[in-house]
């Protein structure tokens, strides 16, 4: 997923932190007349969601991962009325600082018309593309626990009618871009510090599995992000704008890249800044205490982002884009007689049956195996534990991932670490019992999924 460029890895999410942890909100909206104008003009209001977390994704037994409490900072109009709804995801560590980033970004977008949300996650995990999906469907799937999209949605302001928008800055912009996958309501995503890698997941169909087509995406990046320098020397000899037009499926040389719809890419170039300091947090202003670096402890927004600044990367700027893509009807398919309607989004969770021996050989196979059969095309993905009966500890299998055809059955194996096969020996031959406790899910194209349970006694 979506990160800078030069920290990118083949299915691996790496983000750069993001300071902004000991500011006060007033800080982030510097400006004559902007703090006080919105105090009086917006309603601040807070709850809480069921958040991802990592550490119960072995818990088979859970429906899902969404069981961290975390905090939804909002802001709306005080006006009576309803209004659109913009939902943002913070950058690396601002969930350490009380999302102060977000409650920022959201006070000026209620300011600006919106009914706005923060959603605070945990950050300090966000490494992998199964932990930002993980995240993005706790925040939005209707069947997580979680669903802080329907907490929003159900506020007397909220109008969702013609569905939400979506923002984010680093990791927070990782998340945003799959958010579609598991809302087909979210219509719009506006990143920041957003550039590779470049995995299916981060590509929209059909060069990868984001549901969110590449005419909803506007990415905003510091001109550090994308500068190529000689490993040596530090100098700079270019841009690669690689990853970003892959992203956003365009082919430009050079910056602005923008379609008339005001979808793609806009590079912000060091001179656009008021510090000269466009790096991946351009749109923070320098700290005294280090003047080369936006990425700082006393945040502030650059004034060529903050209210009420117009530029082509300013905070209204972007806030205008997304409120048009709430009224932009898609694309749709033209033959040369008639226009012909987009079909219904996939909301179908993927069929899956599994089956195989109810009882293992575990030192043998040096695992267990579970056959399944999609009825569509999907990724299937096993994952599960070894328990023996008596005893409070288990063993963890190693997980196996397939991409498994439409209505074909594949084989996953899942193996053990030779010390647990040597323990789990050791209680079979005392007689006591054992069994492998495993999870299957599959996922298709549309993030639908479906999660499946076995039971495999084992045997010596």
């Amino acid at each position: 997923m979506p990160v800078r460029a030069g920290e990118r890895a083949k299915g691996v999410l790496v983000v750069r932190c993001l300071a902004g942890l000991a500011a006060i909100l007033p800080c982030l909206v510097t400006g004559v007349g902007v703090a006080a104008a919105q105090a009086s003009s917006t309603v601040q209001f807070q709850s809480a969601y069921r958040a991802y977390n990592l550490w119960d994704d072995w818990k088979s037994w859970l429906p899902d991962s969404c069981t961290y409490s975390q905090q939804i900072y909002g802001s709306e109009p005080a006006a009576p009325g309803r209004y659109p709804v913009m939902l943002y995801m913070h950058g690396t560590l601002a969930d350490s600082g009380a999302n102060v980033e977000g409650q920022g970004i959201v006070e000026s977008a209620a300011a600006h018309g919106f009914l706005a949300a923060a959603f605070t996650y945990d950050s300090w995990v966000v490494s992998t593309p199964v932990a930002v999906d993980g995240n993005a469907k706790c925040m939005f799937s209707p069947g997580s626990n979680g669903n802080a999209l329907a907490q929003v949605c159900a506020r007397p302001k909220a109008d969702c009618s013609r569905g939400v928008v979506v923002a984010g800055f680093s990791a927070g912009g990782a998340i945003a871009v799959r958010a579609r996958n598991f809302a087909p309501q979210v219509r719009a995503a506006w990143v920041m510090g957003v550039n590779g890698p470049v995995i299916e997941e981060a590509l929209a169909a059909p060069a990868g599995t984001r549901a969110l087509p590449n005419e909803r995406l506007r990415i905003n990046v510091g001109r550090s992000d994308v500068e190529v320098r000689d490993p040596t020397t530090g100098q700079v000899s270019g841009i690669d704008l690689t990853a970003l037009n892959k992203l956003t499926g365009l082919s430009c040389s050079t910056s602005p890249c923008l379609r008339s719809d005001g979808s793609g890419y806009f590079v912000v170039e060091h001179s656009e800044v008021a510090d000269g300091v466009a790096d991946h947090c351009y749109w923070l202003s320098v700290s005294p205490e280090i003047p080369s670096n936006s990425c700082t402890y006393t945040p502030t927004f650059d004034p060529g982002f903050r209210p009420p600044s117009t530029t082509p990367w300013s905070l209204i700027t972007n806030l205008d884009w997304l409120q048009t893509e709430l009224f932009t009807v898609d694309a749709q398919p033209e033959t040369a007689s008639e226009t012909l309607p987009l079909p219904p989004a996939d909301t179908t969770a993927p069929a899956l049956q599994l089956r195989g021996a109810t009882s293992s050989k575990v030192l043998r196979h040096g695992g267990v195996h579970v056959l399944v059969t999609a009825a569509e095309a999907c990724t299937v993905t096993a994952k599960g534990r070894v328990v023996v009966r008596g005893s409070a500890k288990f063993f963890k299998l190693r997980s196996a991932t397939k991409q498994v055809a439409k209505g074909r059955t594949a084989t996953l194996k899942l193996t053990l670490k030779r010390d647990a096969l040597r323990a789990i020996g050791r209680a079979l031959k005392k007689g006591k019992r054992a069994s492998a406790k495993v999870t299957v899910t599959a996922k298709d194209a549309a993030g639908n999924f479906t999660t499946k349970r076995r039971t495999i006694r084992l045997k010596r």
